[in-house]
């Protein structure tokens, strides 16, 4: 009886327990909303855009040397993969896309589009089209998108990022395509310092689950030390054990919170194309 006893105390008196009760309180919380807007039948169409700057600010020091598209001479040029899909459970038909307001691809102020391509579709049979309407906007057309169902599409344009690049429209019953946002594998050098371009070549396609694993690793080899690391006898000892608790805490929430965005599946399986490289 003392046991259970003792055990119930520790139980309730250890700063672990609490913190690991809290994180998993908010897991729960996260799941249950997630599950919850997976499980309704609607429209949902989604995007998501990776970009490679290819030239930026381009200013030639020597008078013979100009880039030039199409006769035109241009100062910046950037590649961007756009994957779209419906990550709705109900199909999406063409009807569905508004007469007055199509879906087009357009870019920010100042910049245009060179030229625009579909590189990769999930199902031939939605017929998912693209045509040039202007000399910055292209036009997306398709037959259906049923759950998961879309393309891979590729543009070149004249500005830096993907915030330069848009997918405007409106679908009845869904609004307006909404923006997924990725991980970016080429920031890791910055989050990750090692990663990134300097991964081995066999290991580039594991960039995502690499970085998604050591945001865990990372509050656990700091959390370790900070729990082992010896106090000063000048400190009180319960509230040296409260900070270091709250410090472990704050990491795990931080890092733990990254790895699971980047571990979680972005886009719909079958879109590996959008995640190659360029």
């Amino acid at each position: 009886m003392n046991s259970l006893e003792d055990f119930a105390r520790w139980f309730g008196s250890n700063p672990w327990v609490s913190a690991i009760s809290f994180l998993l309180a908010i897991a729960g919380t996260a799941l249950s909303v997630i599950f919850y807007y997976k499980s309704r039948i609607t429209k949902r169409p989604r995007y998501a855009l990776r970009s490679n700057n290819i030239i930026r600010a381009f200013t030639s020091k020597v008078e013979s040397l100009e880039i030039l598209y199409r006769g035109r001479r241009i100062e910046n040029l950037t590649v961007t993969k756009i994957a779209l899909w419906n990550d709705g459970k109900a199909t999406i038909h063409q009807n569905d896309i508004a007469s007055l307001d199509p879906l087009i691809i357009s870019t920010a102020k100042n910049h245009e589009i060179l030229d625009a391509s579909i590189i990769d579709s999930k199902n031939p049979a939605n017929q998912l089209e693209i045509s040039r309407i202007d000399p910055g906007k292209f036009k997306l057309s398709f037959e259906y998108l049923d759950h998961h169902e879309g393309a891979v599409l590729q543009v070149f344009h004249t500005g830096s990022t993907s915030s330069d690049i848009f997918i405007t429209g409106i679908i009845k019953g869904a609004g307006r395509p909404e923006r997924a946002r990725v991980f970016n594998t080429s920031r890791m050098p910055f989050i990750l310092p090692g990663l990134g371009d300097r991964l081995p070549a066999p290991l580039k396609r594991y960039r995502r689950l690499i970085a998604g694993v050591s945001f865990f690793i990372i509050p656990a080899f700091f959390s370790t030390a900070i729990l082992l690391a010896p106090s000063k006898p000048t400190i009180d000892m319960e509230r040296q054990k409260i900070i270091n608790y709250t410090i472990s805490s704050i990491m795990w929430l931080l890092y733990g919170g990254m790895g699971l965005f980047t571990l979680m599946r972005q886009v719909p399986k079958g879109f590996e194309t959008f995640e190659q490289d360029f």
